[in-house]
């Protein structure tokens, strides 16, 4: 298993220039070094920068690896650490370099960039959840969305959720004589329930 990270980095430029990464990161991404990174996680391709006026075509280096173990003591993981501490120590002309990791933890995130970039890669955090299977059995039966609680607290005042097992609720909330809700407050308009 493993602390797994989400990482994504593009390294881009003119068409010359990148040409020359192309060469290192082949031999890093060779058969001699497919320990954690799969070759299928990097694309070479041409582009060119959205907008009214695109500006000059571009070669782009796009790693895109994903629940990946962004390991030091792997060989191929260390090899690219390099790369990208190089290009951030010697800024080579022309090139840029957007580079964000995400790691399972939600404070752990890892986000570089060098040269004049143009914001292709951002980190985003989200909110997952795994839903748990509900159980209908004799002690779940009773079962029911806060809608339908509610509901059947406003349909029947005198009732006490309490008596049912369910939480206490105050008299208050009830609309006893005794202890009657004011106008205006929440749940009351002119003396009626709503």
């Amino acid at each position: 298993m493993g602390y797994r990270s989400d990482v994504r980095c593009l390294i881009y430029g003119p068409v010359e220039e990148i040409k020359k990464f192309e060469v290192a990161i082949a031999i890093l991404m060779g058969d001699a070094n497919p320990f954690e990174l799969n070759k299928s996680d990097l694309k070479f391709y041409n582009g060119i920068r959205y907008g009214r006026d695109p500006g000059p075509r571009l070669r782009f280096i796009d790693l895109n690896c994903e629940a990946v173990r962004w390991y030091d003591s792997y060989p191929d993981v260390e090899s690219w650490k390099k790369l990208l501490a190089w290009i951030q120590e010697n800024e080579p002309d022309g090139v840029c370099l957007e580079y964000v990791r995400v790691g399972e933890e939600g404070r752990d995130v890892d986000q570089r960039n060098v040269g004049d970039t143009w914001g292709f890669i951002w980190p985003k955090t989200t909110i997952e959840c795994s839903e748990p299977e509900v159980i209908k059995d004799e002690q779940s039966e009773d079962s029911a969305s806060a809608d339908d609680l509610a509901t059947s607290v406003l349909r029947d005042p005198g009732a006490r959720h309490h008596d049912e097992g369910g939480p206490d609720v105050p008299d208050r909330l009830h609309g006893r004589e005794d202890d009657r809700l004011q106008p205006g407050v929440h749940g009351v308009t002119d003396g009626r329930r709503v």
